[in-house]
């Protein structure tokens, strides 16, 4: 559980990620393989400005399902 400035610095890099309140692309996708909304969230990942700390944030918590 993050403690109350871990939680502060995780909304900070989230708001300026690229996905935030992206609709399009799969990001939670049921099946494995690259279909076009895989793709698509894929390409708008590895051109967020936050990359990084959302791939830390994802390895900290195994349980997390998703693209990140």
């Amino acid at each position: 559980m993050a403690t109350p400035m871990e939680w502060l610095d995780i909304q900070r890099w989230m708001k300026d990620a690229a996905c935030a309140g992206n609709k399009e692309g799969d990001w939670f996708p049921e099946n494995p393989g690259r279909t076009p909304a895989i793709k698509l969230a894929i390409d708008i990942c590895n051109q967020c400005m936050v990359k990084q700390e959302c791939l830390d944030y994802a390895l900290a918590r195994p349980d997390l399902l998703g693209i990140w």
